[in-house]
């Protein structure tokens, strides 16, 4: 029997996703597996247990269970040249693009941290600079090249709906949430979006994500004194 792990981590439902249009049978558990159970599993990272198996990672998970389950053609044949260009695409996803998102989020996230008056403005441009503003450069140019090819197929890998779109429609999801493309900057991204929303395995996979608890969050919380000094 299939087990999910960790599915409220970042991007964690294109697993649930795959499994739904792979049509296979599974369950999600909302229970954590650590270092002890296999040493790269993580709360934050998404992990899959398949009998004795266990596989963390999304990219490590969809070819598990593409190798093994994949009767839906989700993949391009392994000889051929249309597998070479999924294959770049699932890697330039996972290597590039979401590094990149992370970097972003991460400066977003850390631009509006409370820190004392006096270095507030600093700290914002420090960051906005040196970190907001490159990655999301190098995300608009990606993004470019994406758009261009999806211009020609409509699908990220020919004309035929594959891993390589479930794998990138986390961050073009993000990135329109956030306004960084829209319908008038990147039409066929847009269109892309909708189409991928559209399809009953997305639209089960959110469906059972949304009913999930949402596990608690420990945080440190820091006390710092955000007044002005009076003069």
């Amino acid at each position: 029997m299939i087990t999910l792990y960790h599915v409220n981590a970042p991007g964690a439902y294109r697993s649930v996703w795959l499994l739904e249009e792979l049509q296979l049978a599974y369950d999600i558990s909302p229970s954590t597996l650590d270092s002890s159970t296999h040493p790269l599993a993580s709360a934050c990272i998404i992990t899959l247990k398949d009998d004795s198996h266990i596989i963390v990672g999304t990219v490590a998970i969809a070819e598990y269970l593409l190798n093994k389950y994949d009767r839906k053609g989700l993949r391009p044949p392994i000889s051929s040249i249309g597998y070479i260009e999924h294959q770049q695409w699932i890697y330039q996803t996972e290597g590039l693009l979401v590094p990149l998102l992370q970097k972003l989020l991460a400066g977003e996230k850390l631009a509006n941290t409370r820190v004392p008056f006096f270095a507030r403005s600093i700290l914002k441009k420090v960051i906005n600079t040196a970190v907001i503003q490159t990655a999301e450069s190098t995300l608009q140019e990606q993004c470019t090249a994406i758009e261009s090819t999806l211009s020609q197929h409509g699908w990220i890998c020919d004309s035929y709906f594959s891993l390589a779109d479930i794998q990138l429609s986390y961050v073009l999801e993000t990135l329109l949430n956030r306004g960084l493309v829209n319908k008038d900057s990147h039409p066929n991204i847009y269109y892309f979006i909708e189409a991928i929303q559209a399809r009953p395995a997305y639209k089960t996979a959110q469906d059972k994500i949304s009913i999930l608890p949402v596990p608690p969050i420990a945080e440190e919380t820091i006390e710092i004194n955000d007044e002005q000094p009076s003069a």
